[in-house]
């Protein structure tokens, strides 16, 4: 059944794996899942502290801890979200109210959302995330037969060197990229708007060997005191791009080519550079 933890000042810690085929609701006090395993339908923390610790949340349902503290940044966890059409609702605060790992295996939908610098966000086969806002995280692996679509935007915005894999169904309207090291997969890129911002110095966009066609309209920028590194010359891949490509740099803006191929606009008598 359902079970709500209610306990100002104290602190409920769990002896044995918790398996619920009810909702669990948070309101005060601290929830210490003690490395242990989790297995509920929904989970509602509204206020309080959770410890998700190192073990495995599994919630069939929706989540939502907006308003609680999740401690450690969700220490080394995992939430798998396995229910259709389910919500993984907003975080605001990517220090105190951020999961560490999120898996989904279900239909999940989230809105505007901050999982934070260190946080993965894992689809895998079968699942599919919906960005109905801006969710901001700092690694995505998008595996084989899992979709990441919607009418927001995914922002990738690890300090330094990001794992980013995009190996299924990618068609979420906008993507961007800020700060990093990263290395972008080659692939094709069906997004209305992709982004690359620099807000912090020096950052570094490295295309990998392969080939790169981006559909939609493609914009670099590099603000004021800040430098960006656009890198062809290591992996000479070859780049297509059908929409518009904006250089915006009131910082500095660097692009090596390389021995790769750029082609601009759709057709091919606007010509290849």
């Amino acid at each position: 059944g359902n079970v709500t933890f209610n306990g100002t000042g104290g602190t409920f810690t769990l002896q044995d794996a918790l398996t619920s085929s009810g909702s669990i609701t948070m309101t005060a006090g601290t929830f210490n899942a003690n490395n242990l395993s989790f297995t509920a339908v929904d989970v509602t923390a509204t206020a309080g502290t959770l410890t998700m610790g190192s073990g495995t949340w599994t919630v069939s349902g929706n989540w939502n801890s907006n308003g609680a503290t999740i401690t450690s940044n969700g220490g080394t966890s995992t939430l798998v979200m396995s229910g259709a059409s389910k919500t993984f609702g907003t975080q605001g605060n990517q220090n105190a109210n951020r999961v560490n790992i999120l898996q989904v295996s279900g239909t999940i939908s989230v809105a505007s959302t901050l999982f934070g610098n260190a946080s993965t966000v894992r689809v895998i086969s079968g699942g599919t995330l919906t960005a109905t806002g801006t969710v901001i995280v700092g690694n995505v692996d998008l595996q084989t037969g899992g979709t990441l679509d919607g009418a927001g935007e995914l922002r990738l915005r690890a300090l330094l060197n990001p794992t980013i894999t995009f190996d299924g169904t990618l068609t979420v309207a906008t993507l961007s990229f800020y700060n990093g090291q990263i290395n972008i997969p080659a692939r094709t890129y069906s997004q209305t708007t992709v982004n690359f911002i620099s807000d912090a110095t020096p950052r570094t966009v490295t295309w990998l060997a392969g080939t790169y066609t981006f559909q939609g309209n493609v914009t670099f920028t590099s603000n004021a005191g800040h430098s960006y590194k656009i890198t062809g010359a290591t992996n000479n891949p070859n780049l297509t791009f059908n929409g518009n490509i904006n250089l915006v740099a009131t910082g500095t803006l660097t692009w090596t080519k390389g021995t790769g191929t750029i082609t601009l606009g759709n057709n091919p008598s606007d010509g290849t550079q």
